[in-house]
């Protein structure tokens, strides 16, 4: 079959006789629009082919502003160019040919469509038919125009976009003075603010700004984009940061519970200021029941009770600033923060960036918390000759015994123990000869412990402290006398004789340290004196050699459930005592005095037995019902010594309504009023 070939010659021919001849060559139905108008001169020196002579066809119709729109039913139109771009829509789904005129959606992912419309569009604006406008809410270019074209287009645009995500990466930037998120959402608003403003500006797109990513945990910010992207980002984050930091944030934390100045100095650890004489910086704070105490103890007794409180002295050290104690070597705890203390108010200034106040804060409301506190109530009793250590057995535990640990070391354990508080020969027997420390733990009743102490002759109660104090902090309970001790003597020019004088305490010390372990548990830090002068020493106290000291300390670190009874005893102490009957001048008569003389001779033991028994008081209802067992108990002691005061008490309170607990409170308030009636 021969292939036909055409030849085209047309001058000044209308263009609608020009369209009918092509269409009666190439068989092809063409509807003309009304608006097509005009005469064509063209030439072809060439044979062509059908689809050369087709093609030549759309060419010429283009040069005169036409354009043919190809239907479903293969029916061809000839419009004007504008009209053909409004029905590129309508031939997407049909099989396109390069002269046809399409429509074509290229979303991007990595540039912004709207500096690459306007130059794409010079190219594909031939003659009106082609078009390229960008589509902001969805980063897409529209493409108008031939087929051929339009692909060539989207070629373009993809590989651009491609090429340019190779461009692109991701910066780790540290954030120190504001929490990310805030600077993440400035650096939003900075670019969403400027894209509004400047809607044209390839640098305002919002896919034409970097992407950020903010970890509050880590405290970093995650920066994607080009590298122009990214390094103005970071120029911003550097600012915001530095503002940040140098902005006064400043508040003031009223304290419910805690000391003000130990909280400034675990917050601060030293690395505060404080700026007038009433707001204390926590680097300069003087423990008022700390090392302090210890040291004032020692200049009052000397070395030996100075050496022997060396344990309290170094642990109320960090009780008397309880949160300070857990900080190394002073580094602060925030850098950024300025943490002072008020005193008057009990009351934290603090100057910090947002970040660091909000976790000062935090720290601040879990510290400051209503603390527990522990009733510590002791026996101290001085038990005379072996017969009164019968009474010892009463507190050795009935299920586990006690232990006993003789003056040569060797220990001894009593396995079976008496129930109550009657004589048990074989214990007794044992605990006679006990040169050593003796230590139990006893779960009987207090009162009755004390009664049994109490009622016999032997025993000497020394003291019955009963202390409340807060958990983790020091009490101390002392009784006792300033003794003048001459330390020195000298002769002045004069003739006149000029003595030294020191002045020690002698008499009972006391100190406990209750610290409350997980549950119910109370470790109790121990340390007691009780020093007296020798009767030889009080008979001569300003002889040349000094007065001579009995002194019995001890020191001990003690686990204890709440509300049993720690024992602690075996402190023996040998007096000797000489004296002399005799009948006067008779018994001072050389060679025979003797038979009108008697001298005897008695060595006396005194056994020190120390037992404490701690409560923990973690609500008020417990403090004040053990506060109203010890009003009965003082009550109960005064019906006996004075009736008349304990009769004008209840007809005070008679009528009142009120619980004893109550009535404690009153009558410490009214106490001077009390004890004038006494004395009338």
């Amino acid at each position: 079959m021969v292939t036909p070939r055409f030849t085209a010659a047309f001058k000044n021919t209308d263009i609608r006789e020009f369209i009918n001849i092509v269409s009666k060559n190439l068989h092809k139905t063409i509807i003309i629009d009304s608006q097509v108008q005009g005469e064509v001169s063209v030439h072809s020196y060439e044979q062509l082919t059908a689809d050369q002579y087709y093609q030549f066809f759309l060419n010429v119709l283009e040069v005169y502003g036409y354009t043919v729109i190809t239907n479903s039913d293969n029916i061809l139109k000839v419009v004007p160019s504008e009209k053909g771009q409004r029905a590129a829509l309508t031939a997407q789904q049909k099989k396109l040919n390069g002269a046809d005129i399409v429509v074509r959606v290229v979303p991007m992912q990595n540039l912004s469509g709207d500096s690459l419309a306007p130059i794409l569009d010079k190219f594909n604006n031939n003659m009106g038919v082609g078009s390229v406008r960008y589509y902001k809410p969805g980063n897409s270019l529209l493409i108008t125009g031939r087929a051929d074209e339009v692909r060539a287009l989207e070629a373009i645009v993809l590989d651009l976009d491609k090429n340019s995500s190779s461009r692109t990466s991701v910066d780790i930037i540290p954030v120190r003075n504001t929490k990310p998120s805030v600077i993440k959402k400035a650096v939003t608003d900075i670019y969403s603010n400027s894209a509004d403003s400047s809607a044209d500006s390839s640098t305002d797109s919002e896919f034409s700004r970097p992407k950020v990513v903010a970890e509050d945990q880590e405290k970093v910010l995650l920066v994607n984009g080009t590298d122009k992207a990214r390094q103005a980002v970071r120029s911003i984050i550097a600012r915001l940061d530095k503002v940040a930091n140098a902005e006064d944030n400043s508040k003031v934390f009223f304290l419910k519970y805690a000391d003000a100045v130990d909280m400034a100095k675990l917050l601060s650890s030293g690395g505060g200021t404080s700026s007038d004489s009433n707001v204390q910086n926590a680097g300069d704070v003087v423990n008022d029941t700390g090392s302090g105490d210890g040291d004032h103890a020692q200049n009052d007794s000397g070395n030996n009770f100075g050496e022997q409180n060396q344990l309290l002295s170094n642990n109320s050290t960090e009780s008397s600033s309880d949160y300070g104690s857990s900080l190394n070597n002073g580094s602060p705890i925030f850098k950024g923060a300025s943490v002072q203390a008020d005193k008057a108010n009990n009351a934290l200034v603090v100057h910090a960036p947002e970040e660091e106040m909000r976790q000062i804060e935090s720290i601040i409301n879990k510290l400051d918390i209503r603390r527990n506190q522990v009733l510590v109530e002791a026996i101290i009793v001085e038990i005379q000759d072996a017969d009164g250590l019968n009474l010892g057995v009463s507190w050795f535990n009935s299920r586990g015994g006690g232990f006993g640990y003789n003056s040569d070391g060797s220990s001894d354990r009593t396995t079976k123990a008496a129930n109550g508080f009657g004589e048990n020969q074989p214990i007794a027997s044992a605990l006679k000869d006990s040169g050593g420390l003796v230590a139990g733990f006893y779960h009987g009743n207090w009162g009755s412990l004390f009664s049994a102490l109490e009622s016999n002759k032997h025993n000497n109660i020394l003291a019955t402290p009963s202390i409340v104090t807060l958990d983790n902090r020091q009490a101390e309970f002392n009784v006792g006398q300033d003794i003048p001790i001459l330390t020195g003597s000298r002769t002045t020019n004069s003739d006149n004789i000029f003595n030294t004088v020191e002045r020690r305490t002698v008499g009972f010390k006391f100190k406990i340290r209750s610290m409350i372990d997980q549950g119910n548990t109370v470790q109790l830090y121990i340390s007691q004196e009780i020093s007296s002068l020798t009767d030889a020493s009080t008979a001569n106290i300003d002889s040349k050699l000094g007065a001579v000291f009995n002194i019995r300390t001890v020191n001990n670190v003690v686990q204890v459930e709440n509300g049993e009874t720690v024992v602690i005893g075996g402190l023996l102490d040998k007096e000797q005592n000489n004296r002399v009957s005799k009948v006067p001048l008779l018994g001072d008569i050389p060679w025979i005095g003797g038979l009108f003389r008697y001298t005897s001779h008695n060595d006396t033991k005194r056994n020190l037995m120390l037992f404490i028994r701690p409560h923990i008081i973690r609500v008020q209802d417990r403090y004040n019902d053990l506060t109203a067992d010890q009003y009965d108990s003082f009550k109960e002691e005064q019906r006996k010594d004075n009736p008349d005061l304990v009769k004008s008490l209840e007809s005070r309170f008679s009528g009142r309504g009120a619980s004893s607990r109550e009535s404690i409170a009153y009558i410490q308030s009214n106490i001077a009023e009390f004890a004038r009636e006494v004395a009338e």
